[in-house]
């Protein structure tokens, strides 16, 4: 991990019980979501966590903002172990710390106007005034380019694009340091995408913002990210900087999902590989759990995990074939 991080995630792990086997008895299953992730976040850098649905990534930004509890690792953001504070001082620290979903109209409380959810984070807070509650919110809804009068409107009078803008003002009403964008423009029609990627960009230009942008659109993070990190089956296979990794991918699962990405030039695109269905996080395989869908797959891949390989600055991936200790094993005729 970098040594500057202004987030830095080391080992963390998060496992979900799913009872004890289903109407049958039997022993309790296991989802292995998030095991052993580490990463980290220079101050006003974007960090994109990709990888298929399913991958863990949704996981680790709620576990980053411990909106649901770590089973083992260190989370430190600005320094502070946030693992480590009591309830008391979570709440406080939340301030800092933000969230912006998929679904913008199921974020939204319908019941409340534009206005009052905007405002919900002050008021929890104890921020300010009356007065300046209202300069803020005017504020907020110039900053996210929403009209003043919006402010008396519903959520169900708005559009979705308009609805997400709403949603960022709101992770954005307290002295937000970091902001988690889950799949954040996912749900959006395409155009709408642009203009919620731009703005986002514009915010945290403005307001020297680190993000952790997860998604599984590499089209979006290509626009949107500094650096990225893959994952795959609750692990993360290869993290380097944006254009090490759209321009000399090393992991044949980071292969594969660049190959997907629609052009526009015909004739431009890889082959897409043939991947076949992804293992259960139930029953992850064993060793480098993408050798059951990987082409260049061995003995070796079957059963020893791959450890980081580092291929250029910030740049490492996980792959045996990477290693030179292993890579001879792989290539030597069987």
């Amino acid at each position: 991990m970098a040594e500057d991080g202004f987030v830095r995630v080391d080992g963390l792990t998060r496992h979900f019980a799913l009872g004890a086997g289903g109407l049958l008895g039997g022993r309790p299953q296991i989802v292995r979501a998030v095991d052993d992730v580490s990463f980290s976040i220079r101050r006003g850098e974007t960090l994109a966590v990709v990888g298929e649905s399913g991958c863990g990534k949704t996981t680790v930004g709620r576990l980053v903002l411990r909106l649901i509890e770590a089973d083992a690792g260190r989370i430190e953001i600005g320094g502070t172990d946030i693992r480590a504070l009591d309830d008391a001082a979570l709440r406080r620290f939340r301030r800092r710390i933000q969230i912006v979903i998929q679904d913008p109209f199921g974020s939204l409380n319908p019941r409340m106007t534009i206005g009052a959810i905007i405002l919900e984070p002050l008021e929890v807070h104890r921020e300010g005034n009356a007065a300046s509650r209202r300069a803020r919110l005017a504020a907020l809804l110039e900053m996210v380019g929403l009209p003043a009068e919006f402010a008396a409107r519903f959520p169900h009078e708005l559009s979705g694009g308009q609805r997400q803008r709403v949603g960022i003002a709101r992770a954005l009403a307290l002295e937000t340091d970091l902001l988690v964008c889950d799949e954040a423009v996912s749900a959006l029609d395409v155009s709408v995408q642009a203009q919620i990627v731009n703005l986002l960009q514009r915010i945290k230009r403005e307001q020297g913002l680190t993000y952790l942008f997860i998604s599984h659109d590499m089209a979006i993070v290509r626009h949107m990210a500094d650096r990225i990190a893959v994952m795959y089956l609750g692990q993360i296979v290869e993290t380097g900087p944006k254009r090490a990794i759209f321009d000399a991918p090393a992991h044949p699962y980071t292969r594969a999902l660049l190959a997907s990405v629609p052009r526009s030039e015909p004739g431009t695109r890889p082959a897409p590989a043939v991947l076949g269905d992804i293992p259960s996080p139930i029953d992850p395989p064993p060793g480098c759990r993408f050798h059951t869908r990987c082409p260049h797959a061995g003995d070796i891949c079957r059963t020893v995990r791959p450890a980081p390989v580092a291929l250029a600055a910030a740049h490492t991936a996980s792959c045996h074939l990477l290693d030179p200790a292993t890579a001879a094993q792989l290539r030597s005729p069987s």
